[in-house]
């Protein structure tokens, strides 16, 4: 079995963090666009290293039979 390139593992490692950034940056938008009937507007105050916190989470449950709900159920309240 071939261990993969370092080259490709940090690859890896930075397209994981700028998906994160292109995800946070998404969600900030599509929140701050969202209006209500009552004209009363959201907002996403989540930080970087929130998002971070929730992926490395949702990562582990995978392992659990339904931890990943709980986790999925928790990220969008």
């Amino acid at each position: 079995m071939e261990h993969p390139a370092p080259e490709g593992v940090l690859l890896d490692i930075a397209l994981f963090f700028l998906g994160l950034w292109a995800t946070l940056n998404i969600l900030r938008w599509f929140v701050g666009h969202v209006e209500l009937s009552s004209s009363r507007g959201f907002s996403f105050l989540g930080t970087y290293v929130e998002l971070l916190g929730w992926e490395i989470l949702l990562a582990l449950s995978v392992l659990t039979v339904i931890g990943w709900a709980w986790v999925l159920a928790a990220i969008w309240r």
